[in-house]
């Protein structure tokens, strides 16, 4: 396995010991679920695509090699465990993909922020982010099939719990993305939002009653419940359809991709992942539905 850090991240300093810590990580030994070996050697890597196409045709960014922008701190989705190693639902995916086509995977730890843009430039072949699809972004980049549909729920107190979004009616909601305002703003009757920087000043103000409520994704809002007592959880909304990023125009790549997926999906693998790294979170019937041999 090898994983380095790009010098992309805001300090530098960060990165030397963030690079120092990935380099130590990646001694003996496969990935933490048993997946096959990422350094070349492994025993099921081929000359060619599960779908036969020659890797050569992949376009790949290191010939022979998929090149993958990996977030180390964003659970479930992607993160180092306990032995500095890759781990998470997307993670996870990455892997099988990988297994099918036949090649090792070269983890670059960058943030979230510069997995796009640099996909789009060529820098990268893929990303461990889970993105949204939207309009913007498929002008940057292209994506493969589903691997989720983001959920949100609606955080309040449980002094003053909303069962829905719309039971919030009238009400100030704090959001900390555009993606989650957007959400707020369709589902709640005369809303009014109120932007915050992160989910800590999101509770903060809750508890200080300058909001009645906030917009949070699912993983995230049903951790801080488990945290805080005081919180209640609205049911769940659909807010999109998440995807893996991949180079615009390189259908070739998009095409692998998506046949790795739907073996996945059909024999188990994909409901067998989210079951591990969404804990306490359903399956979306959405992503049941974008694969017509969905096996549970």
């Amino acid at each position: 396995m090898t994983i380095r850090l790009d010098a992309l991240s805001a300090a530098s300093a960060t990165a030397v010991i963030l690079a120092a810590t990935l380099l130590a990580g990646c001694g003996a030994g496969g990935s933490p679920s048993g997946a096959d070996d990422q350094s070349g050697q492994s025993s099921s890597a081929q000359s060619g695509t599960s779908n036969s196409v020659s890797i050569d045709d992949l376009g790949l960014v290191n010939p022979g090699t998929l090149t993958v922008a990996l977030a180390t701190t964003d659970p479930p989705s992607s993160y180092l465990n306990d032995n500095d190693e890759p781990d998470g639902y997307n993670v996870k995916i990455l892997e099988d993909i990988a297994a099918q086509i036949g090649i090792p995977i070269d983890w670059k730890a960058a943030e979230y922020s510069v997995h796009i843009p640099n996909i789009a430039n060529g820098t990268w072949d893929t990303a461990t982010q889970g993105a949204l699809v939207t309009e913007e972004r498929l002008k940057q980049v292209d994506f493969s099939t589903p691997v989720s549909f983001a959920q949100a729920r609606l955080v309040s107190l449980k002094s003053a719990p909303y069962a829905t979004f719309a039971d919030a009616a009238g009400t100030r909601v704090g959001v900390y993305t555009d993606a989650l305002q957007a959400a707020a703003e369709k589902e709640i009757p005369n809303v009014e939002i109120v932007k915050y920087e992160d989910n800590a000043a999101l509770l903060n103000a809750l508890r200080a009653g300058q909001i009645d409520a906030y917009a949070m994704g699912q993983n995230t809002a049903l951790q801080q419940r488990s945290d805080n007592d005081d919180l209640a959880l609205s049911d769940p909304i659909t807010t999109g359809e998440v995807a893996i990023p991949l180079p615009k125009g390189n259908t070739a790549l998009v095409q692998a991709f998506d046949d790795a997926l739907a073996k996945l999906a059909a024999n188990g693998t994909l409901a067998e992942l989210h079951r591990t790294y969404n804990t306490g979170v359903d399956i979306p019937q959405e992503l049941k539905d974008a694969y017509p041999e969905f096996a549970e």
